[in-house]
């Protein structure tokens, strides 16, 4: 996606070139590319639709065309769902929709879509809300699994088995008097109290014995989500519904009961809740980064040409960042991938014979990945521009190893620069105090990482050592 913005006729569109994009479009785009959730930037008056990969999945058929389109004309079907919310964006309010109905016209089909939207507005230099950030989780599966089991209301009262359920007759007093079918609880005839005490998890007994007392004492549907105990040995949840049948007295003659296994709904939802909250905290953290590097850049940079240039690197460096956290649970970030990322994207892998890495493979704490990363990423640029690797001769070599002292397991990097041909005065900004790398070594990296840094500039040699927490050395793989 990329690669294909990038190629993108953006001249035809009110965007215009990318070169003449405002900082605010760019820094979005940059950050959202690489993400791993469905997002998509909505820009100026006509709402320019550009979107990452995962985004480009739920457009089926109206991807690439989709990209530069305004979003009306690309989603007519959902306008009027979505135009409210655009005016309170621009209004300056961030918007939240859980499981909201989106039918989407795609392959030539209408799709009900239910889906986790956060509307964020995107501020330009004047303060002015100039687009929208939209991140997206699909729950359809969720919504359409809790929307069967309302449905199964009908079937209970008809007592028609089906699925993971357990049928039940019980007398007045819940004594169980016969099991009519059971595919998943032992249902034995015993008082409900000893069921209860041998069937229900510890935390939730006294809830479900309190609901019992209620139905009793009320004549109502007892009906409770709860944790049991399988016949099977398991652990999961049950939804229990029990109706209560009355004389021509109005007292109670027995109980129709059933009990649907609702485990695989529960753990849908927490995995849900799970990746909600990630999204969130991400959106969060990288909003929080991007606001202190550019403070730090504004602050030592003389003109605004020097601001943009340097401010663009470390975007995209954080940008690299993110691609690696999107893929770690499956690709554990390694220190040597980080390294790797850093080093090539500034022409490191055009001269091998001048740069020796060489260390196990550690992996890191993604808490760590972020700010490391913007450290070696200040490192680099310092070598590449006035460095060792800025001239014909010198050399870098970057090492590292783990040990482990009373806090734990860490990992200790060494970065060498030899064979320097300048002066003292010939400063990048790691090398000022005070200077954004410089600060990010001796400051940031032991507040927010409990790390232990040095670093030593001398006539021909540079060393910087680094040392932080880690989570172990990785496994080798088959």
């Amino acid at each position: 996606m990329g690669q294909r913005v990038l190629r993108h006729d953006w001249a035809g569109t009110s965007l215009g070139s990318p070169d003449r994009w405002p900082n605010a479009l760019r820094s979005t785009v940059e950050l959202m590319l690489p993400h791993g959730f469905a997002m998509i930037v909505l820009w100026g008056p006509d709402l320019i639709q550009i979107y990452n990969e995962a985004y480009s999945d739920l457009m089926r058929d109206k991807h690439p065309g989709g990209l530069g389109q305004p979003t009306r004309k690309c989603w007519p079907e959902v306008w009027h769902i979505n135009a409210p919310i655009y005016e309170r964006v621009f209004a300056g309010e961030t918007v939240t929709i859980d499981d909201g109905l989106y039918p989407l016209a795609r392959s030539g089909e209408v799709d009900d879509l239910w889906l986790t939207l956060t509307y964020s507005p995107v501020i330009d230099r004047a303060g002015v809300t100039a687009g929208i950030l939209v991140t997206i989780v699909e729950t359809t599966a969720r919504v359409q699994v809790e929307k069967r089991l309302r449905a199964s209301e009908e079937r209970f009262r008809a007592l028609v088995t089906a699925g993971d359920r357990t049928i039940y007759r019980m007398s007045a007093d819940w004594r169980i008097m016969h099991q009519l079918d059971s595919r998943t609880l032992a249902v034995t005839a015993e008082p409900i109290e000893d069921w209860v005490g041998k069937y229900i998890p510890l935390k939730d007994l006294d809830r479900v014995n309190a609901a019992i007392k209620v139905a009793i004492d009320a004549k109502t549907l007892f009906e409770l989500e709860h944790q049991v105990a399988f016949a099977d040995g398991s652990v999961g949840w049950v939804l229990s519904r029990a109706v209560p049948m009355l004389d021509r007295d109005g007292q109670i003659v027995e109980w129709f009961g059933v009990a649907d296994d609702v485990t695989d709904r529960h753990r849908m939802q927490e995995r849900q809740a799970v990746l909600v909250a990630e999204l969130q905290h991400r959106t969060r953290n990288l909003l929080g980064v991007v606001r202190s590097i550019s403070g730090q850049t504004m602050r030592s940079s003389e003109t605004l040409e020097q601001f943009e240039a340097a401010f663009n690197q470390r975007l995209g460096a954080l940008s690299r960042v993110q691609g690696l956290l999107s893929r770690s649970e499956n690709e554990p970030i390694t220190i040597g991938a980080l390294l790797r990322s850093e080093l090539d994207a500034l022409g490191g892998n055009e001269m091998p014979d001048r740069i020796l890495t060489q260390g196990p493979e550690v992996q890191l704490r993604k808490g760590t990945v972020q700010t490391f990363a913007l450290a070696l990423h200040e490192l680099a640029t310092n070598a590449r521009k006035y460095g060792a690797l800025a001239n014909g001769k010198g050399r870098l070599e970057v090492t590292w190893c783990t040990y482990t002292d009373e806090t734990g397991d860490r990992l200790k990097l060494k970065w060498w620069e030899i064979d320097l041909v300048r002066s003292r005065e010939e400063q990048s900004t790691v090398t000022k105090p005070g200077g954004y790398g410089r600060e990010l070594i001796e400051r940031a990296l032991p507040y927010s990482l409990q790390a232990r840094t040095a670093y030593d500039l001398m006539d021909t040699e540079l060393i910087c050592t680094i040392d932080l927490p880690s989570v172990g050395r990785c496994e080798p793989k088959d």
